[in-house]
């Protein structure tokens, strides 16, 4: 208990909405709310973790997940994501950055 006490914890959260919880059962840790999706995440992350070092750093939030399938403050580990909010338009299709044409 007291190692972890004297750590440097970082809650990481697209929205407050997300990270209160976390917040007020941590009340020292720092706290960064990067606003919603992957690019906005790794943008602000990594501007904070420039400024300080950490020793932990927790993402929380419900991930761009909305299931039935699981119950508040349950976590779980993301196997496979994407960057389905980033990508062009060429004429009417959207087209993601993986598979966009790079003339």
């Amino acid at each position: 208990m007291y190692e972890i006490c004297s750590m440097s914890i970082l809650i990481v959260s697209s929205t407050e909405m997300e990270a209160a919880p976390f917040r007020s059962e941590f009340p020292e840790a720092s706290c960064l709310i990067t606003g919603v999706g992957m690019p906005m995440a790794i943008f602000q992350l990594t501007k904070k973790i420039q400024e300080q070092n950490y020793d932990v750093i927790f993402q929380v939030g419900i991930a761009g997940t909305y299931t039935n399938d699981l119950h508040l403050g349950e976590a779980v580990v993301v196997a496979k994501d994407c960057f389905a909010d980033l990508g062009l338009y060429e004429g009417n299709s959207f087209h993601t950055i993986f598979v966009a044409r790079w003339n």
